[in-house]
């Protein structure tokens, strides 16, 4: 699969809530990480061609954040900055699989058998995106 890159901030998979319905318990998942899911998946079934990929597969995430105005100085370097704030990576992965499932790439998330996620703070002239690749492991 090329690499698909989503547009704007990325999004950690938020934790389901919980609601009760005629005395009995229901859980969703939050409407952000469902909107952003979809967009995702509409983003790369555009891309894709074929059926779902089968076999082991690596899926790598590149997720770039906007860049906060404390690393806007002139001191401070142009290019990327490693993040270690929210969204969590495993988050940003979790994410991307669904989306990647719902788009009809893979058919489950069960078959991606390495995950790699870095996050970044964008370069000073950037814009916050996504960048999803995966690939079949031999």
């Amino acid at each position: 699969m090329t690499p698909s890159m989503i547009p704007g901030p990325p999004m950690g998979k938020q934790r389901p809530r919980v609601t009760f319905r005629y005395g009995k318990a229901m859980a969703y998942t939050p409407t952000r990480t469902v909107q952003w899911e979809r967009f995702a998946s509409d983003l790369i079934a555009r891309e894709h061609v074929g059926g779902p990929i089968e076999g082991p597969l690596e899926l790598r995430v590149i997720a770039v954040n906007a860049r906060p105005k404390r690393l806007m100085r002139r001191t401070d370097p142009p290019g990327r900055v490693l993040r270690t704030t929210k969204p969590d990576g495993d988050n940003v992965l979790k994410c991307c699989a669904d989306a990647l499932v719902m788009a009809g790439v893979v058919r489950d998330d069960c078959h991606i058998a390495a995950w790699s996620c870095l996050g970044y703070y964008a370069a000073k002239d950037e814009a916050p995106h996504v960048l999803i690749e995966l690939q079949k492991i031999q």
